[in-house]
């Protein structure tokens, strides 16, 4: 009887427990996860995977009620055996919430750099670990399935 009890409280509170992600707050790029992921589940050339562990664990986003701020600050890498220096950013836009599951958020925002509308699914392994998919960046790496994940500050 108690068993089954405990499994009604279970099911009754899981809905409220995981009812939305909490997307507000400061998130820092995590290159460790982001590049295991990669590394296991995409199909990367070595000098495009040493090029994009380079550039990731870098991206800062601080998110609130209405506004994404992403900061990449400026740095240097190797690209095909030359030193090259990445300009980085620092641009604050609105977003609008289009779609929320237990696990997923869906956000339509201007993109850094670029300006185009664009619209983000945030996936939530934890309330302080996400990803987004970053394939289709660039002529690069259009198809490539990339995920960046992002651990919250605390």
């Amino acid at each position: 009887m108690w068993k089954g009890i405990a499994v009604l409280v279970g099911i009754l509170l899981a809905p409220s427990v995981l009812a939305e992600p909490a997307l507000v707050g400061e998130w820092h790029s995590d290159r460790e996860r982001t590049m295991n992921f990669n590394d296991q589940n995409t199909k990367l050339a070595e000098r495009t995977s040493a090029f994009v562990r380079s550039t990731m664990g870098r991206l800062t986003l601080t998110i609130t009620s209405g506004t994404i701020h992403s900061k990449l600050p400026d740095f240097s890498t190797n690209v095909a055996g030359v030193e090259r220096h990445m300009v980085g950013f620092d641009e604050t836009h609105s977003y609008r919430t289009l779609a929320v599951t237990a696990r997923t958020l869906v956000v339509e925002a201007v993109a850094p750099i670029t300006g185009n509308l664009d619209v983000t699914v945030y996936n939530f392994e934890s309330p302080d670990v996400m990803w987004v998919y970053t394939g289709g960046i660039g002529v690069q790496l259009p198809y490539s399935h990339l995920r960046e994940y992002f651990v919250r500050v605390p």
